[in-house]
């Protein structure tokens, strides 16, 4: 069993393999093949070669990611992401039962900009 890493939570794990695979479906994101664990700064790394709008959409993949750590319901891929895209897309404040962390995550991704 690989060990619970932030490259297995946004990468390796199943469950973040459909969602990025779902993802790019939609959205204009880096070649699989830049998704390598290249040392402990593998992130910093991925997110340097990127476009401002795939560094957005890579930050909000992540709150995505670490969200379902803390909320223990059942994950339905199509419609959590879906769920997601729409929320952080929102000029609303999401009142559900994970809008603390797409508030944190929105006001995280304003901060990068403003960087």
């Amino acid at each position: 069993m690989e060990p619970e890493t932030s490259y297995h939570a946004v990468v390796s794990c199943h469950y973040a393999a459909d969602l990025h695979q779902a993802m790019c479906a939609r959205w204009n994101l880096p070649d699989e093949d830049r998704f390598a664990y290249t040392s402990p700064n593998w992130l910093l790394i991925l997110l340097d070669g990127c476009t401002a709008e795939q560094k957005w959409k890579l930050k909000r993949w992540r709150v995505w990611r670490a969200s379902t750590q803390w909320y223990q319901g059942p994950i339905i891929l199509e419609s959590d992401c879906a769920r997601i895209v729409q929320a952080f897309s929102s000029k609303s404040l999401d009142k559900s039962e994970i809008g603390f962390i797409i508030a944190e995550g929105k006001k995280l991704s304003q901060l990068s900009v403003e960087l």
